[in-house]
């Protein structure tokens, strides 16, 4: 025995979900179409992925809104359909299980075919449902209903509001000239002053720097006529005249030391000096 199962929450009240599963021209939207006969149906499903033939279903026990039993019938395959409703916080869940009970099948594809009926086509036909039945409340003064329009009472009301309407509007086209008026005497605001220069930021000097050598200024260079001070200075070359003056003096020298002393001239009539 082959089983195919698909199961699905719908946002939606167990009685819509019921009434999508068992009228014909809901039924037609979201699966198949299909004719009835008493408690057999039709459905044209020989066009369907998983369908050989025509499927012709039989009725085999209905608890409205809760689970619907059928028996279907395709040329020589039999298989048995159930279908569960249960209420959930959200809305419904809907279980959809079918045995084979004679013959053969392709139950992947009849398995994908149940899965895009149940997950696409019927949430949408659904949703369409529920807006219909709103729109149908707006008779009832549900929340869709067109607010009620109250007419004016007697001809003097409507020239009583013509009037207040055009003197509603002269007010507003001469507030519109006074302010008009307005701005264009207005003054004229002062240029906004120049900003002080700023002061440049001070560079404090780095550790790089810091520790660079101090440079060195130049001396300045002695003129010509300073002696140096420096010991390696050339020495003047002798002069010719300088020879027999220092023999001279030394001679002198030698003639003093062994006791010699010049004599004195006189000069004139006095006496020796």
């Amino acid at each position: 025995m082959i089983e195919i199962a698909t199961e699905v929450d719908l946002f939606h009240p167990p009685a819509r979900v019921w009434q999508a599963l068992t009228e014909r021209a809901l039924l037609a939207k979201w699966f198949a179409d299909s004719s009835s006969r008493d408690d057999h149906w039709t459905l044209a499903t020989a066009a369907l992925p998983g369908y050989d033939v025509d499927t012709e279903v039989e009725v085999v026990e209905v608890r409205a809104p809760g689970r619907l039993v059928v028996r279907c019938r395709e040329a020589d395959r039999a298989t048995r359909l159930a279908c569960d409703l249960t209420p959930t916080a959200h809305g419904t869940r809907l279980s959809v299980r079918e045995v084979l009970e004679d013959g053969d099948w392709d139950a992947d594809a009849r398995a994908e075919q149940h899965e895009r009926a149940l997950t696409g086509r019927l949430p949408a036909i659904l949703d369409w449902l529920a807006f219909q039945e709103v729109d149908l409340r707006r008779a009832e003064g549900g929340l869709t209903a067109e607010l009620p329009v109250v007419p004016l009472r007697g001809p003097g009301r409507g020239r009583s509001r013509r009037r207040i309407m055009l003197a509603a509007g002269a007010v507003t086209v001469l507030a519109a000239t006074t302010g008009a008026a307005l701005w264009t005497t207005r003054d004229t605001p002062p240029a906004p002053a120049a900003p002080p220069p700023s002061t440049p930021p001070l560079v404090m000097p780095t550790t790089a720097a810091a520790a660079s050598p101090r440079p060195t200024t130049a001396r300045p260079t002695p003129s010509p006529t300073r002696r140096s001070a420096s010991p390696h200075r050339r020495r003047p070359a002798p002069q010719p005249y300088a020879e027999p003056a220092a023999a001279g003096r030394r001679a002198a020298d030698r003639h003093l030391r062994d006791g010699h002393r010049p004599g004195l001239r006189l000069s004139g009539r006095g006496g020796a000096a």
